[in-house]
């Protein structure tokens, strides 16, 4: 991430900009590895861990920028950090709160 915010400061990009796309930077895609687990038909602890692993990757991409979003509004919009970061983490509490309360009885 910080290599990504480095290089889009350089080349000029405003800082607001800079910091979301850098927020985005360190997501990866499971598809790559649901297509090599379907190929080759795998089953076993090993694909457990490896499509559990993705998952964690998604929910901190997804809280990283959350909160990379809020940092990017208070660099925008000129408010306190405060107010901008308590709602970020009011989004990421929601959604554990609802992902949970979904989730649990699911399972």
């Amino acid at each position: 991430m910080t290599a990504s915010l480095v290089a889009l400061a350089a080349a000029g990009a405003p800082q607001p900009l800079a910091l979301l796309l850098a927020g985005i930077a360190p997501a990866t895609a499971p598809a790559a590895s649901v297509d090599i687990v379907r190929e080759s038909r795998a089953h076993g602890s090993l694909t457990d861990v490896t499509f559990g692993v993705a998952a964690v990757d998604d929910a901190r991409g997804v809280m990283l920028f959350s909160v990379v979003m809020a940092i990017a509004a208070v660099v925008n919009r000129g408010r306190t950090p405060v107010v901008e970061l308590t709602g970020g983490l009011w989004e990421i509490a929601g959604a554990l709160l609802i992902g949970g309360g979904i989730g649990v009885p699911m399972a």
